[in-house]
């Protein structure tokens, strides 16, 4: 997987991050140190959110609509 140049992540039934490879912190833009094993997947989208990757709309409204949908 490091070998890849694309970005992959392992998440587990839980949504739980298991594993990512070297390029995964580049595919969603954020610094390797806030993606590690264990870290929930809504850490991330929250995280994109606060930085205004899905528009300038109210977070709260963004997080519900995209909780909804995980």
């Amino acid at each position: 997987l490091q070998r890849l140049a694309s970005g992959i992540a392992v998440y587990d039934g839980e949504g739980r991050l298991r594993l990512a490879n070297a390029a995964f912190p580049g595919l969603v833009g954020l610094p390797p140190s806030l993606i590690h094993p264990g870290q929930e997947f809504r850490e991330l989208v929250r995280a994109q959110i606060e930085r205004g990757d899905y528009g300038p709309e109210d977070a709260a409204r963004i997080w519900a609509s995209v909780v909804d949908t995980i």
